[in-house]
């Protein structure tokens, strides 16, 4: 298992993109940050759906990242070891 650090909207969209298909063990949790711990397979998995939805929704009608694209960016980084 390895320890994520994410930021308070990170985590709301990570939450609502694996919409509960994946067990995340949340370590540590305030009103700023929260570090949860996940496995390889985990891991790749939600890299996966974060590349789907960024290819589907991460980008608006001109070709630049939308909000919700940033942040699907942002957890495909912090979750590649």
């Amino acid at each position: 298992m390895q320890r994520v650090k994410l930021t308070i909207k990170q985590y709301y969209f990570l939450r609502d993109l694996i919409k509960q298909s994946i067990i995340t063990n949340v370590f540590y949790k305030d009103n700023r940050i929260v570090i949860i711990e996940l496995s390889e397979d985990d891991r790749d998995k939600i890299r996966d759906l974060a590349l789907d939805y960024l290819d589907i929704y991460g980008f608006d009608k001109d070709y630049e990242l939308t909000e919700s694209g940033t942040l699907a960016e942002e957890l495909v980084d912090k979750l590649y070891t």
